[in-house]
C-alpha cells in the first residue's frame, strides 16, 4: 500500500482559491489569417448629420463623453463636464432633462465611461474607476447593479437575456491579458479575446481592443496597434475568423496614439474603433497623423518642470480615416478622411455607423454632431 501523505493547509487553500477564479481558455489555435483587399472603386461613403446637440446648460456640460442612441430614438450624453450625470434629448437633439447623480448609491455615478443601449429599450451604464455594470429600464429606474471589482470597464455587448461580454482589463491573474470576459447574471464565466494572452505592464496597450456585436455578424475585435480584425463565439471563446489589413497608407502604430516627436517623427496613429453594422459591413476607425501635424505642436514643460513638446492641438496633429469593409468577401469598400479628431462611434442598437464629433465654437460653448455613416455607389478615388 502506498504511503498516504497530508496535503499542506496552505496548499489547500491557494487550490480552493484558484477554483474559485474566473475561468480563462488557453492554447487556441488562430485560424488562417485573411487580408484584405481594396476593391469596389465606384464605391463611396456619404455623411448624413443626424443631429446636433448644444449644451443645455451653458456650463460646459458637453465635455467629450460617452455618447448613444436607445432604442426610443433619444440620444443620451454623459460627460465629465458633469459627473454623474446623464443628459437626456428627443430624437432632433432637444434637451428633456437629466438622469442620475453623482455618488456611489443605486443609480449614481462617479465617472460614466459607456452608455450601451440594448433592443429591448434598457442601458447598460458603465464605470471605469468605481467598476459597476448598472443595468437601467427605459425609464432609467435601476434594474440591477454588478460590481466588477477586478475589470477595469471598456465596452459591453448584450448578447441574450441575462448574458453579457464585457471588454475590461483585469487585475485577475487567470484572467489578466484577456480583454473578453463572459457574463451570465453578471458573473464571469471565462475569459477570452486572446491567443496570446500575456499582459506586459510596459506594453497594456498590446491586449487593449475595440468591440462590436451584430446578432448576425457575431461578436468582433480589433487591435488598437494594428489594423486586425477578429470574430469571437461568446459561446464558447472560440476565434473564428480573422482579418488583417496591410497598405501603404497605414501609420506606424506601436505604441498607439503616442507623441512622442523629440526626434522629428511624427506622432504614432491607432485603431480608434470598430462598428458592424446591419448590413453585415465593417466599418472601422483609425487615428493618423496629419501631414502638418507640426502645426499642433508647441513647447512647454513636463511635470518636472524641464522644457518638452507639447500637444497644443489635437484637431492638427491627427486626421481621422474611416474606412468600410466587407468581412465575407475581405474586400475594403471605401474609405474616407477627416482633417481632424473624430471622437469616435456612438453606441447605438439600430445597426447605423454613426461618427461623434466634438466641436466648440469661438466662445468656448461645445456641441456635439453626430453623422451617420453610408455605402453608395458612385465615381470615388481612394486617397
Amino acid at each position: 500500500m502506498k504511503q498516504m501523505h497530508r496535503v499542506p493547509r496552505t496548499l489547500w487553500l491557494v487550490s480552493a482559491i484558484t477554483a474559485l477564479l474566473p475561468v480563462s481558455l488557453e492554447g487556441q489555435v488562430a485560424p488562417t489569417v485573411r487580408l484584405i483587399r481594396e476593391g469596389c472603386p465606384a464605391c463611396r461613403i456619404e455623411l448624413d448629420t443626424l443631429v446636433r446637440i448644444t449644451d443645455p446648460t451653458g456650463e460646459g456640460g458637453l465635455a467629450r463623453g460617452p455618447l448613444g442612441r436607445d432604442a426610443g430614438g433619444r440620444w443620451l450624453v454623459a460627460s465629465g463636464a458633469t459627473p454623474g450625470l446623464i443628459a437626456i434629448y428627443d430624437s432632433v437633439g432637444r434637451f428633456v432633462r437629466l438622469a442620475g447623480g453623482r455618488g456611489d448609491g443605486p443609480g449614481e455615478y462617479r465617472v460614466i465611461g459607456g452608455l450601451v443601449p440594448s433592443r429591448d429599450g434598457s442601458l447598460r451604464v458603465l464605470e471605469a474607476f468605481s467598476r459597476r455594470i448598472t443595468r437601467l429600464d427605459p425609464d432609467f429606474k435601476v434594474q440591477s447593479t454588478d460590481l466588477m471589482a477586478e475589470f477595469v470597464l471598456v465596452d459591453l455587448a448584450h448578447i441574450g437575456e441575462g448574458d453579457e461580454v464585457v471588454l475590461a482589463s483585469s487585475s485577475n491573474p487567470r484572467s489578466m491579458g484577456y480583454p473578453l470576459h463572459r457574463l451570465r447574471e453578471g458573473k464571469v464565466v471565462f475569459s477570452f479575446g486572446a491567443t496570446d494572452p500575456d499582459y506586459r505592464r510596459d506594453k497594456a496597450w498590446l491586449s487593449r481592443r475595440n468591440l462590436s456585436y451584430s446578432p448576425s455578424s457575431g461578436l468582433w475585435t480589433s487591435e488598437i496597434h494594428r489594423y486586425r480584425l477578429e470574430r469571437w463565439d461568446p459561446e464558447s471563446g472560440e476565434l473564428l475568423d480573422r482579418v488583417d489589413r496591410v497598405a501603404p497608407w497605414l501609420p506606424a502604430m506601436e505604441p498607439p496614439f503616442r507623441l512622442d516627436v523629440e526626434g522629428g517623427d511624427p506622432p504614432k496613429g491607432g485603431l480608434v474603433g470598430i462598428h458592424i453594422d446591419q448590413d453585415e459591413l465593417a466599418w472601422v476607425m483609425l487615428r493618423v497623423p496629419d501631414q502638418s501635424w507640426r502645426r499642433g505642436i508647441g513647447e512647454g514643460s513636463d511635470p518636472y518642470g524641464r522644457p518638452s513638446v507639447v500637444l497644443t492641438d489635437a484637431n492638427l496633429v491627427w486626421d481621422t480615416v474611416v474606412e468600410v469593409v466587407d468581412l465575407q468577401a475581405g474586400i475594403a469598400l471605401a474609405r474616407m478622411r477627416f482633417d481632424r479628431v473624430v471622437t469616435g462611434f456612438a453606441w447605438g442598437v439600430d445597426g447605423t455607423a454613426m461618427a461623434v464629433l466634438y466641436e466648440e465654437s469661438s466662445l468656448g460653448f461645445p456641441s456635439v454632431t453626430v453623422v451617420g455613416l453610408r455605402l453608395s455607389r458612385g465615381p470615388t478615388q481612394f486617397p
